[in-house]
């Protein structure tokens, strides 16, 4: 048996929440996740699968979650000493 954290994350991608779950497999660790995401807790529009410091899996609605776009950078000039 292995230990996992489901974790909870909300739109901003933030972490709300987490359960603790013990399972036989990775397999068995996600269809619990998934069982969670039936019953969302904490404002949490996605959820995460990780043993220690490895992500087992991460839901659609998790994966859409996308940051902030970033500034585009200003095109330089020319000027009369190019």
């Amino acid at each position: 048996m292995h230990d996992y954290r489901c974790y909870y994350v909300d739109a901003n991608n933030h972490v709300t929440g987490v359960e603790q779950v013990t399972a036989e497999d990775d397999e068995a660790a996600i269809e619990a996740a998934k069982g969670f995401l039936n019953a969302p807790k904490w404002s949490a529009v996605g959820i995460e699968v990780w043993e220690r410091d490895r992500r087992i899996w991460r839901s659609r609605e998790a994966e859409q979650m996308t940051a902030p776009p970033q500034p585009k950078a200003i095109p330089r000039q020319a000027t009369m000493s190019d």
